[in-house]
């Protein structure tokens, strides 16, 4: 990403962070509220019943979600350049468009476990409930470091911490702290939030079917 003087990195920063906090949006609420809102209409007995197999369902949810988030970086990357001169290059922004798309995964992984665990009333009180908090403590809606220390010091044990810092290596600032230590902080988080999507899967099933 080309750019002159700190303004200039500052709103490529800001843009890549607006973006992964976009692509956290699309993959929380597209799993949580999408398969809540599934459960109490009653479409997943109907699922269960069909001959579709359940991987071919979860993984048209994975290709929603990959596509609202995509959706996301394409629009934020153009009002850059278009309201704030902010120039790109191709495959620079080919880099950034994988770095964040691979923040589905954790995300979506979060938000089927939470689409299980609540239903479709509770269920976006409690993604908002999360998403807020995690959103501004990890920096996605302004630079962490003007943020007070206490929560600089909480956002290192959060996931879109990791995940904001990754984003900020693709436009080329420096992340705070290794980008491949955040790369594997966000790949055990993600194998801790699927663990728990798994565990809610279950746990309906054997409520609902015996």
């Amino acid at each position: 990403m080309t750019s002159t003087g700190d303004a200039a990195d500052t709103r490529a920063t800001g843009g890549a962070t607006y973006a992964a906090a976009g692509v956290v949006s699309a993959a929380l609420f597209s799993f949580g509220v999408g398969v809540a809102s599934e459960r109490g209409q009653g479409w997943m007995r109907l699922k269960r019943v069909s001959p579709m197999p359940p991987a071919a369902y979860f993984l048209a949810k994975i290709g929603m979600a990959l596509l609202f988030g995509a959706m996301v970086v394409v629009t934020l990357t153009l009002a850059a350049m278009v309201i704030q001169g902010v120039r790109v290059a191709f495959l620079d922004w080919l880099y950034m468009l994988g770095v964040l798309l691979l923040g589905v995964f954790p995300f979506a992984s979060l938000g089927l476990a939470i689409g299980y665990l609540f239903g479709p009333n509770s269920a976006p009180v409690v993604i908002n409930l999360l998403y807020m908090p995690l959103a501004f403590a990890s920096g996605l809606w302004m630079p962490i470091t003007i943020l007070p220390p206490v929560i600089q010091d909480i956002a290192r044990f959060l996931p879109t911490y990791h995940y904001a810092q990754l984003a900020v290596g693709t436009v080329g600032a420096t992340p705070l702290g290794d980008s491949a230590v955040h790369a594997l902080v966000l790949a055990g988080f993600t194998a801790l939030f699927l663990a728990l999507a798994v565990f809610a899967y279950k746990r309906d099933e054997g409520r609902t079917y015996g």
